[in-house]
């Protein structure tokens, strides 16, 4: 019997990404520190996209609704993060 990878390794991973990107913003604080919030919270989108296309292949409706909802909570933090950034800086 061969192991089958876990799939839920991405979702983690892109959640994870957001929790350290809200910090990063949090703890650096200023325009400066939510841009890279921001930034790495984007990253997440990476590893939500695999484990959407991994979702489809395996046919796991469970696998791909989680990575769909990773994916949107990623691109809504990053975009939040990266506009108030900007906008902290350019006040």
């Amino acid at each position: 019997m061969s192991a089958s990878p876990d799939n839920k390794t991405p979702i983690f991973a892109t959640f994870g990404l957001v929790i350290i990107g809200v910090v990063l913003a949090l703890v650096l604080g200023g325009g400066k520190g939510i841009l890279v919030g921001g930034i790495v919270a984007g990253i997440g989108i990476g590893p939500a996209c695999y484990g959407m296309y991994v979702g489809m292949q395996q046919e796991t409706q469970g696998t791909l609704g989680l990575s769909i909802l990773a994916f949107g909570v990623s691109l809504l933090a990053a975009g939040i993060m990266l506009i108030w950034g900007i906008v902290e800086l350019v006040k």
